[in-house]
This record gives structure tokens, C-alpha cells and sequence, in this order.
């Protein structure tokens, strides 16, 4: 039996803001509205992932909190790039190497971003030298523009979340593109347990442009039809995890 179950996986497109034009909010949103979501989710997740709709992780905070801006509109980058010099209009797509889904949708985001008039091009980069860039580390002047990474926040709970991978020293800030004032936002409302305040966070890290949850990933298992359990021991902040003593047969 195939089970595909839910969990906090994700594919996170980080974008750089010191490379080429993207160093206004309003210049990387005009690229992640470009980008045609259910496309990528029908070509590398049909039927194991689905379009993410909230900045964090699936069911990190009540639905309509942290909502992405997710309008596709490939018109407003096509506009940006005509008034830009012919030397800006380039554009490279990070992935990590150690993952084949990184790598298809880098090219697929290649393919959907050319056609707004940027000159765009993929380039892998190892596991390890990924991590070398995310905060006290440094972000290389050759980094790309758009890091295409797959992510878990190792943690059931939105202030971990957001501060591993959206905070100025967040261990997977990968391209170190900080929101101003995120990291007390995050601190304030873990201690007073405010769920709002946290949504709030993740509405402003959705405007910043800095961060786009492109989607949301399940595991998937294959088990003899006798074996039960699976569904109910699975472990949604570890990806691949099931809890062994939930399993009997039946």
C-alpha cells in the first residue's frame, strides 16, 4: 500500500537581495509572481505535494494567516525588465545538488522566467557550501539570484520555524535577505504565545519578497497492506519518521 501523507516539508525559494536588480521588495516580487506554482507542482509533485498557500510550513498557523501573494502575473516582470539595462537582464537559479526535485525545478523556473525577456541560466552547488552561505557565514558575490531548497524546520511550532529559516541568524537563512525587526517580532510573540503576532511575521516575510513556500511536500511510504499504524505514527516535523511502536499488524 502507498501512503502519501502530510508533513512540514518544503520546496523554499530564497532570493538574494544584493544581487543584480533584486534589491527592492517590489523588484522580487515582481519576480515570484512570475512563477507559475501549480505548473512546478504538476510536473515534480503530482500527487505528493501541493501549491503552498502561507509563508511557513503547512498548518503552522490557522489558515488564513501568512497567506503569499500568490497572484501569477508574468506581465509586471516582463515590464521591469524592458526598463532595465541589457547588463541586468540576467538571472541565475541556484538548487542543491544532493536533490534531483531541486534541479528539475531550477529548470523549470529557467524555462518560465526566460520568457519575460531575463537571459536565465541553472547552476548546482553542493549541500555544504549552501549551509557556508546562512548566518555567521558569508554570502558570495557569484551566489545566485534564486536558491531553489528543500527544507523542514526540524520543529512543530512557527517560532523555530521562522527563526531558522527567515531570522538574521537563522541557520538556513541561506541568502541572508533579512526583514527589518522579524527577529524581536518572533522573540515578542513566543513570549506571550501570541499565534497572531506570528502570523503577522509571516505576512511581512510574504511582502518582503524575500522567501517564497513554493510547496508543500508529503512523505511517501511503501508498505505490505498487513501493516498498520502508519498513517497514525507518522512523525510530520521529520521527514521519512514514523514512530516504530505505533505499527501492528491487522
Amino acid at each position: 500500500k502507498v501512503y502519501s501523507l502530510p508533513t512540514l516539508q518544503s520546496e523554499y525559494l530564497y532570493v538574494n537581495p544584493k544581487s543584480g536588480f533584486l534589491t527592492t521588495a517590489a523588484n522580487r516580487l515582481a519576480v515570484l509572481h512570475a512563477i507559475d506554482v501549480p505548473e512546478i507542482v504538476k510536473q515534480v509533485y503530482p500527487g505528493v505535494g501541493t501549491e503552498a498557500t502561507q509563508a511557513y510550513p503547512r498548518n503552522m498557523v490557522p489558515s488564513g494567516m501568512s497567506t503569499q501573494a500568490d497572484t501569477y502575473d508574468p506581465g509586471a516582470l516582463r515590464k521591469l525588465v524592458a526598463s532595465l539595462p541589457a547588463s541586468e537582464r540576467t538571472l541565475t537559479v541556484g538548487y542543491d545538488t544532493s536533490s534531483p526535485s531541486d534541479q528539475l525545478i531550477a529548470s523549470i523556473l529557467v524555462d518560465q522566467l526566460d520568457q519575460t525577456g531575463l537571459q536565465v541560466s541553472s547552476v548546482g552547488y553542493p549541500t555544504g557550501t549552501v549551509y557556508g552561505w546562512a548566518p555567521p557565514g558569508t554570502v558570495p558575490s557569484n551566489a545566485p539570484g534564486l536558491l531553489v531548497e528543500y527544507i523542514w524546520p526540524d520543529a512543530y511550532d512557527p517560532y523555530q520555524s521562522g527563526h531558522i529559516f527567515w531570522g538574521s541568524q537563522g541557520g538556513a537563512n541561506f541568502l541572508q535577505c533579512t526583514v527589518n525587526g522579524l527577529d524581536a517580532q518572533l522573540s515578542q510573540a513566543l513570549a506571550s504565545d501570541d499565534v497572531p503576532l506570528f502570523g503577522q511575521a509571516g505576512d511581512e516575510v510574504a511582502s518582503s519578497g524575500c522567501f517564497y513556500n513554493l510547496v508543500d511536500r508529503n512523505d511517501v511510504f511503501v508498505a505490505q497492506p498487513w501493516l498498520k499504524g502508519l498513517p497514525q505514527g507518522h512523525v510530520v516535523s521529520a521527514p521519512y519518521t514514523v514512530n516504530l511502536d505505533g505499527l501492528y499488524p491487522g
